[in-house]
């Protein structure tokens, strides 16, 4: 990612703690590479809000790590999706307002990350967990391919919350049936309908956005 120019770099929070444990911890890989660590992706796993104590543990966790290594940003996963219906999104907003208040004291942000197979996968899904939140401690970590994929516009989507946006995902979905992480195609050769004058008023210029993979 360094040799294509990125100006920085996401990975796993569980990939930070698996890293402290060895010689230089992350921060090696960082250093010998000279990228900086913009995010750490976290996922969660409760499905009950009442149960999510280890989730906000594990993800304070994380922070504490990636905020150690420069990181401005914790990009938060809902756990999987069940075939039932799911009705506790002002409890899960709940809980992301409890990571988000624990980050913030770090100087770090918070955002949701929608990502198909979760709880977060469709509009209103997206709609109901974003309406719930404190906005003031959590933020929107959009994936404009991980949206479309799940069924909704993400140009409308993106800028419905525009005003929540902290961390953007990039990326192009080719369409059809695919799951999980399959089927996304280099941006301007799927289905997102991201004009080019809409990302660049977002995103910078075309020189930047190229300078940025």
């Amino acid at each position: 990612m360094a040799e294509l120019g990125y100006w920085g770099y996401e990975t796993f929070g569980s990939v930070l703690e698996q890293y402290s444990q060895k010689p230089g911890g992350f921060g090696a890989v960082l250093e010998r590479y000279g990228i900086p660590l913009a995010a750490a992706y976290c996922p969660t796993s409760f499905y009950d809000p009442a149960e999510a104590a280890i989730d906000v543990e594990q993800v304070t966790r994380w922070a504490r790590l990636a905020r150690g290594l420069g990181a401005t940003t914790i990009v938060l996963q809902a756990g999987r999706r069940h075939p039932e219906p799911y009705a506790e999104y002002k409890g899960m907003a709940e809980v992301f307002n409890e990571i988000g208040r624990r980050v913030q004291d770090m100087d770090l942000m918070a955002a949701i990350h929608p990502h198909t197979g979760t709880l977060i996968e469709t509009r209103a899904e997206i709609d109901a967990v974003l309406d719930a939140v404190d906005p003031d401690v959590v933020g929107f970590a959009p994936d404009t391919g991980q949206i479309e994929k799940g069924g909704a516009s993400a140009v409308e989507t993106l800028d419905a919350y525009e005003t929540l946006i902290r961390h953007v995902h990039l990326k192009d979905y080719g369409g059809g049936e695919d799951t999980g992480y399959a089927g996304y195609v280099p941006v301007g050769s799927g289905v997102v309908d991201m004009a080019e004058n809409w990302v660049l008023s977002r995103f910078g210029s075309a020189t930047e956005l190229q300078s940025r993979g």
